[in-house]
């Protein structure tokens, strides 16, 4: 399963936030041991006037860990960057099954 991170963040500060996700976020999230692998990606096809478009695309183990990913572990990190960046991003995420 492909769990994606859809956001938005401010140009000004869209530098200093690819290293936080590269260096500490995403890393972070790996070590629930939900996932297989991530990738950061940016988007410049839906970059806005004043925010850079990104992805964070991860590979979940599969649905069961995606699920207790999201109950047990995504409410803290998520408000961790909320906290960090308020005001300052928009995100939205999708879940997609893989095709066997």
């Amino acid at each position: 399963m492909l769990y994606i991170v859809y956001i938005a963040i401010d140009q000004d500060i869209a530098p200093e936030w690819e290293a936080w996700m590269t260096q500490t976020h995403i890393p972070d999230v790996l070590h629930t041991q939900a996932f297989e692998s991530a990738v950061l990606a940016r988007d410049p096809n839906a970059d806005q006037a004043t925010r850079r478009a990104y992805r964070a695309i991860y590979l979940a183990k599969d649905e069961q860990a995606l699920t207790h990913y999201q109950h047990h572990h995504a409410p803290a990190l998520q408000a961790e960057h909320t906290e960090r960046y308020a005001g300052r991003f928009e995100a939205h995420r999708e879940i997609l099954g893989r095709v066997p």
